[in-house]
């Protein structure tokens, strides 16, 4: 495991008909500096997320000549942040379960003292527990599996911490299971009581709007759809933010609203907020680095 916001060293060992060896790392990883005769030192800013990355050396046999690349087995590291997060914040990107064992994407994403917020979906220290495992489990790729019929909750760590739960209706043998509903906030008591009386009380200061899902391509100049439940009926004072930048509202529904993405320049994990009536929603979604890049014009 390594610790993002403190330089890992590499050492390569390498035979010496190697003329030249350089090391890669996945991204958002940077690129390795060399440090010494085969030995290099990379910085893991605490902006990359939790989760594996892979590191592999690069080696040629000459320099100036065409000379096919040798390249090491990939080593995978897991990179993890030292602090614990202020809050938690899960997400499944649609409402409904489709059935029975079909396993749903859900997204964690943990908000930083300095004021980072990183998807922690895939770290070692996000933990899940299902209150009844016959009703509803987390796979080892962190989906959401419901599998049997009645409400439970399951409840979402961080190292060791409690933060957030979530209720889930099970849909049983057929379809018809849904995400009921979750509430995403700061760290609270491990003891099974507290748990308890959290689980009962929870869900009255949760927002009275939810999103339930981002569709559309989110990059600049494109249109995206926002799709949840509880919007206001008219958009008033409302507005939506891409990335923190205030998107162009398109067209506005109790449970829709179409705006144009306006220039960001962050590629990544970043989030999309709803404000209305002075409370926010926000929907992280992860913009990939290549798509950004080559994006027409």
């Amino acid at each position: 495991m390594v610790s993002s916001g403190k330089p890992l060293k590499i050492v390569v060992d390498a035979d010496d008909a190697l003329r030249m060896v350089s090391v890669s790392g996945e991204y958002p990883l940077r690129e390795p500096r060399p440090i010494a005769h085969n030995v290099f030192e990379i910085d893991i800013p605490k902006t990359v997320s939790p989760g594996k990355y892979q590191l592999a050396a690069i080696g040629v046999t000459a320099i100036g000549v065409t000379s096919e690349p040798v390249y090491s087995p990939p080593v995978l590291i897991q990179v993890e942040r030292d602090d614990l997060p202020v809050a938690l914040k899960v997400q499944t990107p649609v409402e409904s379960l489709i059935s029975a064992g079909f396993p749903m994407p859900i997204f964690v994403a943990a908000s930083f003292a300095d004021g980072s917020t990183l998807d922690v979906t895939h770290s070692i220290k996000t933990t899940f527990e299902s209150r009844n495992r016959a009703i509803v489990i987390v796979d080892d790729q962190r989906r959401l599996v419901a599998l049997g019929r009645g409400e439970t909750t399951l409840l979402i760590g961080y190292a060791g911490r409690f933060f957030s739960t979530v209720v889930v209706d099970g849909p049983g043998t057929g379809f018809g299971g849904k995400w009921v509903a979750s509430y995403n906030g700061a760290e609270q008591s491990a003891d099974p009581a507290a748990i308890h009386e959290f689980e009962q009380s929870s869900f009255a200061t949760h927002p009275s709007f939810n999103i339930d899902a981002v569709a559309g391509e989110v990059m600049p100049g494109k249109q995206i759809r926002i799709v949840g439940s509880g919007f206001a009926r008219e958009q008033g004072r409302g507005f939506v933010t891409v990335a923190g930048i205030k998107a162009d509202i398109v067209a506005w529904t109790r449970k829709e609203i179409t705006v144009v993405v306006q220039e960001f320049s962050t590629p990544g994990m970043i989030t999309i907020s709803l404000h209305q009536d002075d409370v926010s929603e926000d929907f992280p979604v992860r913009v990939p680095f290549e798509m950004f890049v080559h994006r027409p014009g």
